[in-house]
């Protein structure tokens, strides 16, 4: 585990165990595990200090906007799970993730990045 403001990378496709806050509503809350979805570039031009992630769940919704990924040594997650595309957040990674997991898989990753552009109602270029 890393002290809050330590410099760490974080790679778009890691899931890192995140200090989240206090819940708020519907917004997730609380230390949890999340998925790094924001691209690398901003994370070479923030120098680390920025990213965007999707909180993960052990709690199976149904939610057409929750993609499942596998609990296994690579995902570093113990039971399967759902990150949560509908709760999108951009985070000080230097103060809130605080331990890195793992990694999705590249079909995870393909399935967030449809799930987002569907729910936040963005075209494709």
């Amino acid at each position: 585990m890393r002290t809050p403001g330590e410099f760490q990378d974080h790679l778009t496709g890691d899931i890192w165990w995140a200090e989240q806050g206090s819940p708020d509503g519907n917004v997730q809350g609380y230390p949890r595990p999340v998925l790094v979805v924001s691209a690398d570039e901003l994370h070479r031009i923030s120098r680390g200090a920025l990213a965007w992630v999707l909180p993960i769940t052990s709690r199976k919704r149904g939610w057409a906007g929750h993609v499942r990924i596998e609990a296994c040594a690579s995902t570093g997650l113990d039971v399967a799970s759902y990150a949560m595309c509908e709760q999108l957040r951009v985070f000080n990674a230097r103060d809130w993730l605080l331990r890195r997991m793992g990694a999705a898989p590249e079909e995870v990753m393909q399935a967030v990045e449809r799930a987002i552009i569907r729910i936040g109602g963005l075209r494709t270029v």
